[in-house]
């Protein structure tokens, strides 16, 4: 079964969008993120208008957030 980076666009969105409502991720949704994030060089981030979000949280150092599980 293949992934398209559509469909990896639309499962970061949704993280987000709930990471948005929340103020946190669940740590299902930290290990999502760390995955496809490591299949999708950042450069597609600031390419895309849908992921300002997710520029500015690698700005800040998400990693780091990830890491206080």
């Amino acid at each position: 079964m293949t992934v398209t980076k559509e469909e990896l666009f639309a499962l970061l969105s949704e993280i987000f969008s709930n990471y948005s409502v929340r103020g946190e991720l669940t740590n299902f949704e930290k290990k999502v993120f760390t995955f496809v994030t490591s299949k999708i060089s950042l450069d597609c981030y600031y390419m895309s208008k849908e992921f300002k979000e997710a520029s500015r949280l690698t700005q800040f150092g998400f990693e780091a957030f990830l890491d206080d599980n």
